[in-house]
Protein backbone atom coordinates (compact mmCIF):
# COMPACT_ATOMS: atom_id res chain seq x y z
CA UNK A 1 0.00 0.00 0.00
CA UNK A 2 0.96 3.42 -0.61
CA UNK A 3 0.16 6.82 0.99
CA UNK A 4 -3.06 7.63 -0.98
CA UNK A 5 -4.17 3.37 -0.43
CA UNK A 6 -3.93 4.81 3.48
CA UNK A 7 -5.51 7.76 3.20
CA UNK A 8 -8.43 5.86 1.71
CA UNK A 9 -8.55 3.38 4.06
CA UNK A 10 -8.24 6.07 6.95
CA UNK A 11 -11.68 7.88 5.87
CA UNK A 12 -12.86 4.01 5.64
CA UNK A 13 -12.11 3.26 9.46
CA UNK A 14 -13.63 6.72 10.40
CA UNK A 15 -16.97 5.90 8.34
CA UNK A 16 -17.09 2.92 6.58
CA UNK A 17 -20.35 3.94 5.08
CA UNK A 18 -18.71 7.17 3.71
CA UNK A 19 -19.46 6.94 -0.26
CA UNK A 20 -16.27 7.44 -2.65
CA UNK A 21 -17.44 10.77 -3.74
CA UNK A 22 -17.24 12.37 -0.31
CA UNK A 23 -13.79 10.46 -0.02
CA UNK A 24 -12.49 11.73 -3.04
CA UNK A 25 -13.61 15.62 -2.43
CA UNK A 26 -12.05 15.20 1.41
CA UNK A 27 -8.95 13.78 -0.56
CA UNK A 28 -8.85 16.60 -3.49
CA UNK A 29 -8.45 13.68 -5.86
CA UNK A 30 -10.48 12.88 -8.80
CA UNK A 31 -13.55 10.42 -8.34
CA UNK A 32 -12.52 8.00 -10.97
CA UNK A 33 -8.96 7.37 -9.13
CA UNK A 34 -10.60 6.96 -5.91
CA UNK A 35 -12.59 4.27 -7.49
CA UNK A 36 -9.83 2.47 -9.24
CA UNK A 37 -7.62 2.64 -5.69
CA UNK A 38 -10.88 1.49 -3.96
CA UNK A 39 -11.48 -1.46 -5.89
CA UNK A 40 -7.75 -2.71 -5.57
CA UNK A 41 -8.00 -2.64 -2.12
CA UNK A 42 -11.26 -4.43 -1.78
CA UNK A 43 -9.08 -6.95 -4.03
CA UNK A 44 -5.76 -7.53 -1.98
CA UNK A 45 -6.39 -5.65 1.28
CA UNK A 46 -10.18 -5.39 2.16
CA UNK A 47 -11.58 -8.43 3.18
CA UNK A 48 -15.21 -6.92 3.32
CA UNK A 49 -17.13 -4.81 5.77
CA UNK A 50 -18.58 -5.23 8.89
CA UNK A 51 -21.85 -3.20 10.85
CA UNK A 52 -21.32 -1.90 14.48
CA UNK A 53 -24.15 -2.03 16.67
CA UNK A 54 -23.77 -0.01 19.84
CA UNK A 55 -25.20 -2.31 22.42
CA UNK A 56 -27.86 0.21 23.88
CA UNK A 57 -29.88 0.52 20.92
CA UNK A 58 -30.86 -3.46 21.10
CA UNK A 59 -32.05 -2.55 24.54
CA UNK A 60 -28.06 -3.64 26.32
CA UNK A 61 -26.15 -1.98 28.64
CA UNK A 62 -22.38 -1.02 27.53
CA UNK A 63 -18.94 -2.01 29.46
CA UNK A 64 -15.57 -1.40 28.80
CA UNK A 65 -12.75 -3.60 30.12
CA UNK A 66 -8.64 -3.63 29.46
CA UNK A 67 -7.40 -6.95 30.59
CA UNK A 68 -4.23 -9.16 30.14
CA UNK A 69 -6.19 -12.53 28.68
CA UNK A 70 -8.78 -12.59 26.12
CA UNK A 71 -12.28 -10.82 25.75
CA UNK A 72 -15.17 -12.68 27.38
CA UNK A 73 -18.06 -13.98 24.87
CA UNK A 74 -20.09 -10.90 25.57
CA UNK A 75 -17.82 -8.81 23.69
CA UNK A 76 -19.05 -6.67 20.75
CA UNK A 77 -15.69 -4.63 20.02
CA UNK A 78 -12.32 -5.73 20.25
CA UNK A 79 -8.83 -4.07 19.79
CA UNK A 80 -5.89 -6.90 20.66
CA UNK A 81 -2.51 -5.40 21.38
CA UNK A 82 0.52 -7.08 20.95
CA UNK A 83 1.77 -6.08 24.41
CA UNK A 84 -0.42 -8.31 25.52
CA UNK A 85 -3.28 -6.01 26.46
CA UNK A 86 -6.99 -6.58 25.13
CA UNK A 87 -9.58 -3.60 25.31
CA UNK A 88 -13.09 -4.93 25.46
CA UNK A 89 -16.67 -3.50 24.85
CA UNK A 90 -19.14 -5.93 26.52
CA UNK A 91 -23.03 -5.91 26.18
CA UNK A 92 -22.94 -7.76 29.50
CA UNK A 93 -20.76 -7.25 32.80
CA UNK A 94 -18.56 -9.87 33.08
CA UNK A 95 -16.10 -11.15 36.20
CA UNK A 96 -12.60 -11.48 35.23
CA UNK A 97 -9.36 -9.93 36.05
CA UNK A 98 -9.70 -6.94 34.70
CA UNK A 99 -7.00 -3.89 34.67
CA UNK A 100 -9.80 -1.29 34.09
CA UNK A 101 -12.95 -1.89 34.42
CA UNK A 102 -15.87 0.89 33.28
CA UNK A 103 -19.65 1.80 33.06
CA UNK A 104 -20.79 4.70 31.28
CA UNK A 105 -23.35 6.82 32.21
CA UNK A 106 -25.94 5.29 29.00
CA UNK A 107 -29.52 4.53 28.75
CA UNK A 108 -30.93 1.72 27.18
CA UNK A 109 -33.16 2.20 24.36
CA UNK A 110 -36.10 0.31 22.83
CA UNK A 111 -35.86 0.01 19.07
CA UNK A 112 -38.08 -0.10 16.47
CA UNK A 113 -39.24 -2.38 14.06
CA UNK A 114 -37.76 -0.09 11.23
CA UNK A 115 -34.49 0.01 12.90
CA UNK A 116 -34.82 -3.78 13.47
CA UNK A 117 -35.25 -3.96 9.92
CA UNK A 118 -32.77 -1.28 8.85
CA UNK A 119 -29.96 -3.56 10.81
CA UNK A 120 -30.83 -6.54 9.23
CA UNK A 121 -30.68 -5.47 5.70
CA UNK A 122 -27.02 -3.30 6.24
CA UNK A 123 -25.66 -6.62 8.16
CA UNK A 124 -26.08 -7.97 4.79
CA UNK A 125 -24.69 -5.15 2.97
CA UNK A 126 -22.82 -2.49 5.23
CA UNK A 127 -22.17 -0.15 2.43
CA UNK A 128 -25.50 -0.73 0.78
CA UNK A 129 -26.84 3.09 -0.33
CA UNK A 130 -30.40 4.40 1.62
CA UNK A 131 -32.18 3.69 -2.04
CA UNK A 132 -30.61 -0.08 -2.04
CA UNK A 133 -31.56 -0.32 1.94
CA UNK A 134 -35.24 0.67 0.72
CA UNK A 135 -35.67 -1.32 -2.48
CA UNK A 136 -34.21 -4.18 0.43
CA UNK A 137 -36.37 -3.68 3.28
CA UNK A 138 -39.32 -2.28 1.88
CA UNK A 139 -39.09 0.65 4.11
CA UNK A 140 -39.82 4.18 1.98
CA UNK A 141 -36.43 6.05 1.05
CA UNK A 142 -37.22 9.01 2.99
CA UNK A 143 -37.89 7.10 6.35
CA UNK A 144 -34.59 4.99 5.68
CA UNK A 145 -32.56 8.56 5.35
CA UNK A 146 -34.15 9.85 8.49
CA UNK A 147 -33.02 6.70 10.45
CA UNK A 148 -30.23 6.32 9.24
CA UNK A 149 -29.15 10.11 10.55
CA UNK A 150 -30.36 9.07 13.62
CA UNK A 151 -28.43 5.91 14.27
CA UNK A 152 -25.34 7.30 12.77
CA UNK A 153 -25.69 10.36 14.80
CA UNK A 154 -26.22 8.97 17.58
CA UNK A 155 -23.43 6.17 17.37
CA UNK A 156 -25.69 3.82 17.79
CA UNK A 157 -24.63 2.08 14.09
CA UNK A 158 -21.00 1.91 12.47
CA UNK A 159 -19.26 0.13 9.80
CA UNK A 160 -15.40 -1.19 9.64
CA UNK A 161 -13.55 -2.37 7.13
CA UNK A 162 -12.19 -5.81 7.99
CA UNK A 163 -8.73 -5.83 6.42
CA UNK A 164 -6.03 -8.96 4.93
CA UNK A 165 -2.75 -8.79 6.40
CA UNK A 166 -1.23 -5.28 5.69
CA UNK A 167 0.78 -2.72 6.62
CA UNK A 168 -1.89 0.06 7.57
CA UNK A 169 -0.93 0.56 11.41
CA UNK A 170 -3.44 0.92 13.97
CA UNK A 171 -2.45 1.80 17.92
CA UNK A 172 -4.86 3.15 20.55
CA UNK A 173 -4.17 5.30 23.36
CA UNK A 174 -5.56 5.48 27.02
CA UNK A 175 -5.33 8.68 28.30
CA UNK A 176 -7.45 11.51 30.46
CA UNK A 177 -5.39 14.69 28.71
CA UNK A 178 -6.88 17.38 26.93
CA UNK A 179 -3.34 17.72 25.61
CA UNK A 180 -3.28 14.18 24.16
CA UNK A 181 -6.57 14.72 22.82
CA UNK A 182 -5.68 17.35 20.66
CA UNK A 183 -2.25 15.90 19.32
CA UNK A 184 -3.88 13.21 17.94
CA UNK A 185 -6.86 14.64 16.56
CA UNK A 186 -5.16 14.39 12.86
CA UNK A 187 -4.36 10.23 13.15
CA UNK A 188 -8.18 9.94 14.99
CA UNK A 189 -10.56 7.05 13.96
CA UNK A 190 -12.78 6.38 17.44
CA UNK A 191 -12.93 7.85 20.71
CA UNK A 192 -14.54 6.27 23.96
CA UNK A 193 -15.11 7.99 27.00
CA UNK A 194 -13.64 5.74 30.35
CA UNK A 195 -14.93 8.39 33.07
CA UNK A 196 -11.93 10.12 33.98
CA UNK A 197 -10.00 9.31 30.83
CA UNK A 198 -10.62 8.21 26.89
CA UNK A 199 -9.87 5.58 24.74
CA UNK A 200 -8.75 6.74 21.06
CA UNK A 201 -8.12 4.33 18.65
CA UNK A 202 -5.92 6.03 16.09
CA UNK A 203 -4.09 4.99 12.52
CA UNK A 204 -0.03 5.64 12.25
CA UNK A 205 1.05 5.92 8.65
CA UNK A 206 3.82 4.35 9.43
CA UNK A 207 6.26 2.15 11.94
CA UNK A 208 8.60 5.40 12.70
CA UNK A 209 5.94 8.19 13.24
CA UNK A 210 4.31 5.48 15.55
CA UNK A 211 7.37 5.71 17.11
CA UNK A 212 7.17 9.88 17.56
CA UNK A 213 3.42 9.72 18.23
CA UNK A 214 4.12 7.68 21.28
CA UNK A 215 7.04 9.57 22.50
CA UNK A 216 5.00 12.64 22.21
CA UNK A 217 1.80 11.39 23.95
CA UNK A 218 4.25 10.17 26.71
CA UNK A 219 5.70 13.57 27.11
CA UNK A 220 2.31 15.47 27.46
CA UNK A 221 1.08 12.88 29.64
CA UNK A 222 3.45 10.02 31.23
CA UNK A 223 0.56 7.72 32.57
CA UNK A 224 -0.48 7.42 29.38
CA UNK A 225 -0.87 4.36 27.92
CA UNK A 226 0.34 3.14 24.38
CA UNK A 227 -0.91 0.16 22.92
CA UNK A 228 -0.43 -1.34 18.69
CA UNK A 229 -2.65 -3.28 17.20
CA UNK A 230 -2.16 -7.21 16.72
CA UNK A 231 -6.20 -7.88 16.12
CA UNK A 232 -8.94 -5.41 15.59
CA UNK A 233 -12.81 -7.06 15.36
CA UNK A 234 -16.58 -6.44 15.47
CA UNK A 235 -18.37 -9.07 16.75
CA UNK A 236 -22.33 -9.68 15.51
CA UNK A 237 -23.48 -10.45 18.59
CA UNK A 238 -26.85 -9.01 17.71
CA UNK A 239 -27.94 -11.65 15.21
CA UNK A 240 -29.95 -13.68 17.49
CA UNK A 241 -31.39 -10.28 18.81
CA UNK A 242 -32.98 -9.23 15.95
CA UNK A 243 -36.23 -10.43 16.48
CA UNK A 244 -38.10 -8.71 13.87
CA UNK A 245 -42.26 -8.52 13.84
Amino acid sequence: MDKLDREILFHLFKDGRSSLYSISSKLGLDYSRVVYRYNRLLREVIQGFTLYVNPNLLGLRRYYGVTDSTCPGSTSLEFRCVEGYSFCELFAREESDWLLFYSPEQVPLNPSKVDLRLISALREDPRASPSQLSRHSGIPLSTVKRHLRYLEGRGLIRVFPNLRDSNFLLFSVISGSEQVRYYLSKYLLAEIGLGDASYFLCHSPSVGELGTISRKVRELDNQAKVLVKDYFGVRDYYVNLLAIG
